[in-house]
């Protein structure tokens, strides 16, 4: 099947792995046996417009660079470069499927599917739905782009939730999946004597990384051996410093600022347990690759802890409540040996491998083009 992706972000020179979980899903599919393209317009040519085409690991990816000038005019010159790639290169060639990734590229693939009879799904990712600060504009964006798609995605069971009043239709949940590497590393237990906490996400207030800090003050107190790795850069990374410096923690907690997805696959592995503080969480990857790597996981109870955490691989915390989070990692400190880390590891294969997530989008499509096409015959 060929699947045409549409994400409504992408990687950019200042932010290399924004949409990583696009581009990945993207080169999956490909694998997994569908002929895959992506189109994605970037406002940023210096002078001329001009078309970027290359092979991406099995996607062919067409990228559109134009000079950005006024925003409405900027958006009717993304729409229209966008529909004259489309025109050049998937009228003729037409894609059976457009893959959506968030709904503001809804809007291209609900004309590219009316003009040329090609059904589209969408998969949201977006935060602002649980943040509740979509603008009228966009929830109108949403709701437009919903309306026109075949199936729309949720990536976990609390992102549903805050889809339904924009969609009348039941919502499918899809998670993001988890890159291979972390599912296929050896596992080993961590070397020496101290326990070691890690965590992993941008550092900025919706993270909770500061309540992470003072549930591991406590905890340092009773263990002065335990160990904190955070990996991540952001706008708090000074202020989170200083106030590990407060709570006389410093010497206990390394800060390894930005670091590669290598990176994390290691330090991950030279760690006992995983850490996810959020105020706020659409899906949590961070969390399934700590238990892709065998390790259990402490997460407060967002959005999207209900699709990843069991009694077998980790405790659910409140969000926002430090004792709580103290008292569970405590638990999971005396507790450590209790967990099978090879057991976390094939429940997360199961649920989050690339297999198992490009089986159910294939279903998905297959399901899509079925009802579509013999809609269209049938008018």
């Amino acid at each position: 099947m060929h699947i045409l992706v549409m994400p409504s972000w992408y990687a950019t020179k200042d932010m290399p792995q924004s949409g990583s979980f696009f581009r990945e899903q993207a080169q999956a599919l490909a694998r997994a046996g569908h002929r895959v393209s992506l189109l994605f317009a970037y406002a940023d040519a210096v002078d001329k417009t001009y078309l970027e085409k290359r092979n991406d690991q099995g996607v062919a990816t067409f990228y559109v660079h134009y000079k950005p000038c006024r925003l409405r005019v900027n958006r009717l010159l993304h729409f229209w470069l966008l529909a004259r790639v489309f025109a050049k290169f998937f009228a003729k060639d037409k894609p059976d499927m457009i893959h959506v990734h968030s709904f503001s590229a809804g809007r291209y693939a609900r004309y590219f599917s009316r003009r040329y009879h090609i059904p589209y799904v969408i998969t949201e990712h977006s935060s602002a739905f649980i943040r509740n600060d979509l603008s009228r504009y966009n929830r109108h964006l949403a709701r437009r782009a919903f309306a026109g798609a075949s199936r729309v995605i949720a990536v976990s069971e609390g992102l549903k939730g805050r889809l339904a009043p924009y969609y009348g239709k039941e919502i499918t949940v899809v998670p993001n999946m988890v890159c291979g590497a972390f599912l296929d590393a050896p596992m080993e237990e961590p070397a020496g004597g101290n326990f070691r906490y890690i965590s992993v996400g941008y550092l900025q207030q919706r993270k909770g990384m500061d309540l992470l800090l003072r549930a591991f003050a406590v905890i340092r107190r009773e263990d002065p051996q335990a160990l904190l790795h955070i990996c991540g850069g952001g706008e708090e990374e000074n202020t989170l410093k200083q106030l590990a410096q407060n709570l006389n923690i410093s010497d206990a907690v390394t800060f390894h600022g930005t670091v590669s997805r290598e990176q994390v696959l290691a330090s991950l592995r030279q760690s006992h347990a995983f850490v996810l503080a959020s105020r706020l969480e659409t899906f949590g990857v961070v969390a399934v690759e700590a238990l892709a790597t065998g390790r259990p996981v402490i997460m407060t109870r967002t959005e999207a802890a209900e699709g990843i955490l069991n009694d077998k691989n980790g405790l659910l915390v409140p969000v926002e409540d430090v004792k709580a989070l103290t008292d569970a990692m405590r638990q999971m400190k005396d507790n450590y040996q209790d967990y099978d880390c090879k057991w976390i590891r094939q429940d997360c294969r199961r649920r989050f491998s690339e297999e198992a997530v490009c089986e159910q989008l294939g279903e998905i499509y297959q399901s899509v083009v079925m009802e579509y096409f013999g809609s269209v015959q049938r008018d």
